[in-house]
């Protein structure tokens, strides 16, 4: 397949994938306490067929970089590896576990409490796998210039704030406290930030023309 066609392919999944992420949120956020069981299942397809659209993306950005510079095919690999990690665990994974529950209860549930299983895939899980696709991509796109450099740099970012949520299954599970190993900080703002940071990767993957990548000629050898 060629490069330009991956290009667009991935730049067009990611930014699908934020836009869905962006309704999963409102929606996960739509009930004060526990929500239907029929808004579970809703943010639950529209959360896992954004998930899906992340593993272009994911793999998208891999391919793209190696075609930017080969010797950053390494990083670029850990990035997609590690990426894909994450929409496993704190995407797939997280979800199976507390529809599951909002399926088996007779009564609805909020899963930010009652599904205990959660906790640690939204939280200190999910950050310290997010640190390292974030840092690994991030290294990517500063090195070969695949996507404007500003945006790796704000991977780099991403790295340390991620990795000072680890700690966070310490402190509880209050969703309302900021620090909690489920808290609103560790989990739902970690999840704005990544899906904005996605968001702005992709508009550039389609905005940014891949470095030393020339079109050939119509019957050229």
């Amino acid at each position: 397949m060629p490069t330009t066609t991956i290009r667009r392919l991935t730049g067009a999944a990611g930014l699908a994938a934020a836009l869905l992420h962006f309704g999963e949120l409102a929606l996960f956020f739509s009930h004060a306490g526990a929500p239907p069981d029929s808004t579970v299942f809703a943010t639950t397809i529209v959360a896992i067929t954004g998930g899906t659209l992340l593993v272009v993306f994911m793999t998208g950005l891999r391919h793209l970089v190696r075609a930017a510079d080969p010797a950053y095919e390494f990083a670029g690999t850990l990035g997609s590896t590690a990426g894909l990690m994450w929409v496993l665990l704190a995407s797939y994974v997280f979800l199976a576990l507390g529809a599951g529950e909002a399926i088996a209860s007779a009564e609805p549930i909020d899963q930010t409490v009652d599904v205990t299983g959660t906790y640690l895939l939204g939280g200190s899980i999910g950050r310290i796998i997010e640190a390292l696709w974030m840092g690994a991509f991030g290294y990517a796109i500063v090195r070969t210039g695949v996507l404007p450099r500003w945006i790796g740099r704000i991977a780099y970012v991403m790295v340390p704030i991620n990795l000072a949520f680890v700690p966070s299954i310490y402190f509880g599970n209050d969703p309302a406290f900021f620090y909690a190993a489920n808290g609103w900080g560790t989990a739902a703002l970690m999840g704005f930030l990544t899906v904005v940071w996605i968001l702005i990767a992709s508009i550039g993957i389609m905005r940014t023309r891949i470095p030393g990548h020339r079109p050939v000629a119509v019957g050229a050898r």
